[in-house]
């Protein structure tokens, strides 16, 4: 779906990154790359949501920005974490 849309980039975070045996939800952000198509029905697919997948397109580096290194960049004790990278 995300190569559909045009997406060049995952970001993965959630219990799915961890080694928690049964991981509960799976954090995404997606970097929409030079064939990204806003009006294409993989989009829209995207947009109304997966479960168990929260999804998140980013539109400008600033939203890039703030979902790395604020939201998904850390726990909420403030500890940093890693995320997953998937380039397609």
């Amino acid at each position: 779906m995300c190569r559909r849309a045009g997406i060049a980039r995952l970001i993965l975070n959630g219990s799915f990154v961890t080694d928690v045996r049964e991981p509960r939800d799976v954090d995404c952000i997606l970097v929409p790359g030079t064939a990204f198509d806003a009006d294409s029905d993989a989009t829209l697919a995207i947009r109304i949501g997966l479960p168990f997948l929260s999804l998140q397109i980013v539109e400008t580096p600033e939203d890039l920005e703030f979902y790395v290194n604020d939201l998904f960049g850390s726990d909420r004790a403030g500890k940093p974490k890693g995320l997953v990278e998937v380039l397609l």
